[in-house]
């Protein structure tokens, strides 16, 4: 399954001790070689939920085999003579015209991307940075890596792909930190949150519940129920659903399915009986939550804001499960701005790998400059 292929260069811990990482390629890893490796990693885990086993599984297994040249392949950092990884970067491979793309398993499906890293890397972010240096040395088999949506924060932590020199700033998404989450329902706080409870309550009256649904039969069943909600919702709208694209509505029903306390895939429901009034689904791990996917029902129950009101309980929901970081995912949707929510800044790491990863890369980095002046140019007042 794995192979040296790489040793990286050298730096000292906090303790002064030469601190060398030789690198391991993992190719088509199975779900228990995935868990392995995450449980192998000393003091825990520190990452996104979207590099998680059962989302890379899921990936892996519905995306995977229409859309990448390369399976998934997972590269491990261990310092040299320790006998665990320290940090894990997965990886795929697609055809972009005659440009081979080794990038992180998304396609549209992640809204962080950053490596999976141990607890104890993160104490020392220089051995983190170094660690990431090694894995993105020892990656291969394609002509450019493009890495989107890397973020600052992997968590709480720092994550050491944003400050890169190769990385260019492409936007932002928006969330809420510790902090924010603490006041959503402050007294005296935005007159969303006093509608969300106003409107609550009018849904309650009518016999609607708020409900975390945990078993993974029922969860099946509600995300059914979400698919043809958005699904009537995009047609009524006259839209594409990205979600009919490709394999999505199977990837997101094999996290779903999945019967472990670790999995990531959470869904919270307003229902009146049967009645699926509004439904979201988060992506979620250790410290941080991604809202990815929500819907709202018949159209009778619009006047109460299922949706909103789903949005604030979904924030509370973060706050009283140890969430210090919610992000309502990518998209700049006007309704995220209502609920106060900071802007985070995403890059977009491009390293080539070869001369034609080269040429590929400076034209791609002058069409997102050229992107940039002109969001810059409409954001002027006058302009």
């Amino acid at each position: 399954m794995a192979g040296k292929t790489h040793r990286g260069g050298q730096a000292r811990d906090g303790s002064g001790r030469a601190v060398q990482f030789q690198i391991s390629r993992h190719a088509r890893p199975s779900f228990k070689q995935l868990k392995t490796l995450w449980n192998s990693l000393e003091g825990g885990v520190v990452a996104s939920p979207f590099q998680m086993p059962m989302f890379l599984t899921a990936f892996h297994q519905h995306i995977a085999p229409s859309t990448c040249r390369r399976p998934l392949t997972l590269l491990s950092a261990t310092p040299n003579g320790g006998e665990a990884p320290a940090a894990l970067l997965p990886l795929v491979t697609v055809r972009r015209g005659p440009v081979k793309v080794v990038t992180m398993p998304d396609l549209g499906l992640a809204d962080q991307n950053a490596p999976v890293l141990s607890k104890w890397l993160v104490e020392d972010p220089h051995l983190a940075g170094l660690a990431c240096e090694a894995l993105l040395d020892a990656v291969g088999g394609g002509d450019i890596l493009d890495i989107p949506k890397v973020g600052p924060l992997i968590g709480t932590a720092a994550n050491p792909l944003f400050d890169r020199s190769e990385t260019v700033d492409v936007g932002w998404t928006y969330y809420f930190g510790e902090e924010g989450l603490a006041a959503i329902d402050a007294s005296g706080g935005k007159s969303v949150f006093k509608e969300a409870r106003s409107k609550f309550r009018k849904l309650q009256r009518q016999g609607v519940e708020l409900l975390e649904v945990t078993d993974p039969e029922a969860r099946q069943a509600l995300l059914e129920a979400l698919l043809a909600q958005r699904e009537t919702r995009f047609a009524a709208l006259d839209r594409d659903n990205s979600i009919e694209t490709g394999n999505r509505a199977d990837f997101y029903k094999a996290i779903s399915a999945a019967d472990a306390q670790d999995c990531p895939f959470k869904m919270l429901a307003l229902k009146k009986g049967e009645e699926v009034v509004a439904s979201v689904v988060l992506m979620v791990h250790g410290e941080s939550a991604n809202g990815i996917l929500v819907s709202i029902g018949d159209v009778a129950w619009h006047r109460l804001s299922p949706g909103i009101v789903l949005v604030v309980q979904s924030l509370k929901w973060a706050r009283e499960n140890g969430i210090r970081n919610f992000s309502f995912g990518t998209g700049l949707q006007d309704y995220k701005k209502r609920f106060g929510a900071q802007e985070l800044p995403t890059r977009r790491l491009l390293r080539p790998l070869t001369v034609k990863g080269r040429v590929f890369a400076t034209a791609l980095h002058a069409k997102l400059r050229a992107k940039s002046l002109l969001e810059q140019q409409e954001q002027t007042p006058g302009s």
